[in-house]
This record gives C-alpha cells, sequence and structure tokens, in this order.
C-alpha cells in the first residue's frame, strides 16, 4: 500500500457510502462550482462541500431544485396575481404548485464540489 497521503474527507466518503447503500436506486450527480476549475490542467482535485439527496427538475440546461424552481415561478408570475394594487398570494401560491406538480422531478444523490 502507497504510504502517499492523498488529501480526502473521509466523513464525506462515509457520508456518501452510506447514501448509496440506502439509496441504491437514485443516480449520481456531481456539481461543480466556478471555483473548482482553474483553467490550467486537464483535470484538477477538489473538496467535496455536501453530500445531500435532492429533488432536481431540467431548466432549460440547468438542474434547479424543486425550491428554487417554485421561487423562481413565484416571482415569474407575480404579478399577474397582483389586480388592482392587491397580491392575491394564496391564487399565485396555487397555480405555481399546480405547474410545479405537472412538472418532472428526480430524486437523486447530488456531490457539491469546489
Amino acid at each position: 500500500m502507497s504510504e502517499i497521503k492523498i488529501p480526502v474527507s473521509m466523513e464525506n466518503t462515509e457520508e456518501l457510502k452510506k447514501m448509496i447503500l440506502e439509496n441504491p436506486e437514485l443516480p449520481l450527480l456531481i456539481f461543480a462550482g466556478e471555483e473548482s476549475y482553474c483553467g490550467e490542467y486537464d483535470y484538477n482535485s477538489v473538496d467535496v462541500k455536501g453530500i445531500k439527496i435532492k429533488e432536481l427538475t431540467m431548466d432549460g440546461d440547468r438542474y434547479v431544485e424543486r425550491d428554487t424552481m417554485r421561487d423562481k415561478l413565484m416571482n415569474k408570475y407575480y404579478d399577474n396575481f397582483c389586480i388592482g394594487g392587491a397580491y392575491m398570494k394564496k391564487d399565485l401560491e396555487e397555480f405555481v404548485e399546480k405547474q410545479i406538480s405537472r412538472m418532472q422531478f428526480t430524486k437523486a444523490i447530488v456531490i457539491y464540489v469546489g
């Protein structure tokens, strides 16, 4: 066995192993932040920032979490639910939930690196 110390977080490794064993049917997605690529090499070593199980949908060519999509739709349709200066919050929330219920979300194990 090599004596070279490889910089890796055992806590994150153990957490990932546990999630995979508990959720073998879920896909594994890796999201890299802007800071993860220095531009000098083909590949860079990066740190794991977090491992979570998320529900995601596609928004164009990007994965988006359910809560982020909800916020985006609330902002997009806000003006449509302001009538005569009155904000119809309940109606907007019901409309957005209906839109979200029609979207296809995928549950996945997501690894954030940077």
